[in-house]
């Protein structure tokens, strides 16, 4: 019996970009269950669109704009009352390839300990350069990994941004649902830590990518010793950093068939 998902996408004044997530979104390789839009009170025309071009999704209209964090709760407090097995958390400008939900379940159903998964993310890349965005941990605060594009590896990690993520309706149910005061900056990260004390496990998967537009990319031609971000990088117990990221990144990678926990 396959799995069933509701994609939930959180829209603000989103007419232009819309129509073609959507049409993404319509396009899976593994069809989705039901197609939610959580609009924030658009002023631009969005919600004529969904209802001229988009009849058949459901369009949860908030009566102000209430933020990444109001969307988000809104629309996953709806898709849990539908009895849907999972969901797929979307940003309005979201353009997921025709096989990632597909992907991401194959990776799932892949894994060892695949009930204790309450969330499992592509890997994400910026949309302009192709980068890899660093993975966290949270160890007494937050520390980054370099990601591992490519291959059957699946990243065991403590926090993922909330875009392209699939989150299991039981660990919803569990940890609770997104926290609306935080409106935007770090709600995904402080509801996945709350996931992680509920104990179900957070995974990246290498090889399933989606683009993300963070900020504005630009070339840095060289650093200053005496920089800003230099703190950061002191080493560890005298060990570099980059040996501690990198033995980090190992201990959490699983290749098939050689699954270890960070726990």
């Amino acid at each position: 019996m396959e799995a069933g998902i509701a994609s939930v996408t959180v829209s603000r004044n989103g007419r232009v970009v819309l129509t073609e997530h959507l049409e993404l979104l319509m396009g899976q390789s593994h069809p989705l269950s039901e197609i939610i839009v959580v609009d924030n009170a658009s002023t631009d025309g969005t919600i004529e669109v969904l209802n001229e071009r988009f009849p058949a999704v459901k369009v949860i209209r908030l009566a102000k704009n209430e933020g990444v964090s109001g969307g988000y709760s809104a629309g996953l407090e709806y898709a849990l009352g539908r009895k849907h097995d999972w969901v797929w958390m979307l940003d309005q400008d979201s353009k997921p390839h025709q096989d990632t939900v597909a992907n991401l379940l194959a990776a799932c159903n892949s894994f060892p300990d695949r009930e204790k998964l309450g969330l499992i993310a592509p890997l994400p890349i910026n949309a302009a350069t192709g980068a890899p965005y660093p993975l966290f941990l949270w160890r007494e605060g937050q520390e980054a990994l370099l990601p591992v594009p490519g291959g059957n590896t699946l990243t065991l990690v403590d926090m993922v941004i909330s875009s392209g993520s699939l989150i299991r309706s039981e660990a919803v149910r569990k940890a609770g649902l997104p926290r609306n005061d935080f409106f935007i900056d770090f709600v995904d990260y402080e509801h996945c830590l709350r996931l992680r004390r509920s104990g179900f496990l957070i995974a990246v998967v290498n090889q399933c990518v989606m683009p993300h537009t963070i900020g504005q990319p630009r070339t840095v031609k060289s650093i200053p010793e005496a920089s800003v971000w230099q703190p950061a990088l002191r080493p560890r117990k005298g060990k570099s950093h980059s040996l501690h990221v990198a033995r980090t990144v190992r201990r959490n990678t699983r290749q098939a068939g050689n699954y270890r926990s960070t726990d």
